[in-house]
């Protein structure tokens, strides 16, 4: 399970175990997995801060000092402040513990360190004193142990000191924090490991979480009795002269996602290009004239609607955007141009009736809602679910990590690779999203599965694939090897 800081303080309450008791817990699961990893010949420093996460090293300190490890233990910040912590370590041996102000000159003889500075409470800038100590261990080598979070980085999102501790091991604790499913962002970690305290709660996380075996749990079998357009009909709008080829990536995403019955709008120029590549598709091609006309009568009739890809030529695409707007009930999912109509407009997704889905990146996101990249990136989580709840729309942040976002829930995406960082990438998810939308009636989860999909036959594609000039064309038999092979 994942959850953010203030769920976890939840959990901790709901255990029934009091401060000292967890303390305890948590030493004894972090000795059992350094008596797996290691042997006793290892020379073990152990930094503690001032907090909770400090007494948890103490604890782990006294456990390995009385199984006959050389270990030691270091104050960095002092002192104590934490009262449970302070009345572990005046029970401890002070020979167990070396000065701070000897620590750099005594890390030498040191083969692990154990990171027990600041866990999930820490926010901010690191100090210059905390600089220079970090600094100091991430350029000496040494294998390092964090606990629960790697010191200097923030655990309910991506932010991160640049000087932040890099450890081979993070050591979560009960649950994932949402820092532990951000590793390509920060790097701070080579692996996470779960330990289970085992402590019973009954809290619930607003975070989602996606596997195989969770996608085929939920994506429908076509049954024996089954006709076209029974699991929905998907109707996509866009190209646009000179465009045509992000339409049809938007196309390959969805047919080949399980949609049975797929209708195109599309510019008369694109049309003729796309009608020879796809034939089983059902066009409508429209100019500036007749686009009311051809479009408006579809709205209604098909499940989900998806539009903005390589529309930037497209004729009459506000009037196209305010008309879905104004009519559908159904999720709409906006991409590319369709999010740029929006920049300093989005007041309009509060008189739609539609469930709306964005797939802005983060540039296009920035210039939507009027913020510097920079405030956005470090404050992803916190500015994408104001926004969401604002506007009562799902966000799909699309990057390393793509994040899902609606009022409620948070999806942090864990595939994917630098085969997605191409133009057609974003078209192909769009269609994969339309599609998925009229397959499974939780809009939300739709759009998990779409995501997770995407990203994953991406692994499934470097595999098989160079990465540098890979054609997204190749999804469409990828898509198919995959549905075929888990019988779907």
């Amino acid at each position: 399970m994942i959850v953010d800081v203030n769920t976890m303080k939840l959990i901790e309450k709901e255990s029934g175990f009091n401060s000292l008791e967890l303390m305890n817990i948590v030493g004894n699961k972090i000795k059992d997995f350094i008596l797996d990893k290691y042997d006793i010949n290892k020379k073990i420093i152990v930094l503690c801060g001032s907090g909770n996460n400090g007494g948890d090293g103490l604890v782990v300190t006294q456990l390995l000092s009385d199984l006959g490890f050389d270990i030691k233990a270091c104050l960095v910040s002092g002192k104590i402040k934490s009262e449970i912590a302070t009345s572990i370590y005046k029970k401890m041996d002070k020979k167990l513990f070396i000065d701070y102000k000897t620590l750099k000159k005594d890390l030498d003889r040191f083969d692990l360190v154990i990171d027990a500075i600041y866990g999930f409470g820490y926010y901010g800038y690191l100090s210059s004193n905390d600089t220079q100590l970090f600094s100091f261990i991430n350029n000496s080598n040494k294998e390092v142990i964090s606990i629960d979070i790697n010191s200097g980085a923030e655990a309910d999102g991506d932010f991160f000191d640049k000087n932040a501790i890099k450890s081979k091991y993070t050591l979560a604790l009960e649950c994932y924090k949402p820092f532990h499913m951000l590793k390509k962002l920060h790097n701070l970690f080579e692996n996470v490991v779960l330990l289970n305290l085992e402590i019973s709660y009954n809290t619930i996380s607003n975070y989602i979480e996606m596997d195989l075996n969770t996608f085929l749990k939920n994506y429908p079998l076509i049954k024996e009795n089954n006709y076209k357009g029974k699991n929905g009909k998907s109707l996509l709008i866009g190209g646009g002269w000179g465009m045509a080829g992000a339409l049809g990536l938007n196309i390959i995403g969805a047919l080949y996602t399980g949609i049975t019955y797929l209708t195109v709008c599309t510019d008369e120029s694109c049309y003729p290009l796309l009608a020879n590549r796809f034939l089983t598709c059902v066009y409508h091609p429209f100019n500036e004239k007749n686009f009311e006309e051809r479009i408006k009568p579809l709205i209604d009739s098909n499940s989900s609607i998806g539009f903005g890809s390589g529309s930037l030529r497209l004729p009459a695409k506000n009037d196209i955007l305010d008309m879905l707007l104004q009519f559908s009930n159904k999720p709409l999912v906006l991409d590319a141009e369709a999010i740029n109509l929006l920049q300093r407009n989005y007041y309009k997704l509060n008189l739609t009736n539609a469930k709306v889905i964005l797939t802005p990146h983060i540039v296009e996101f920035a210039r939507m809602i009027n913020k510097p990249i920079e405030v956005i990136e470090e404050n992803r989580f916190e500015i994408a679910k104001d926004f969401c709840k604002k506007h009562n729309v799902i966000l799909v942040l699309k990057g390393v990590h793509t994040i899902v976002v609606s009022n409620k829930n948070i999806y942090i995406n864990q595939t994917g690779n630098q085969i997605l960082a191409r133009a057609g990438s974003g078209d192909l998810l769009t269609g994969m999203i339309t599609s998925m939308t009229a397959i499974i009636k939780d809009t939300y989860l739709a759009a998990v599965m779409a995501v997770w999909l995407h990203s994953y036959i991406s692994d499934y594609a470097k595999k098989r694939y160079a990465t540098a000039n890979f054609n997204l064309e190749r999804y469409q038999e990828l898509l198919e090897e995959f549905f075929y092979k888990y019988n779907l």
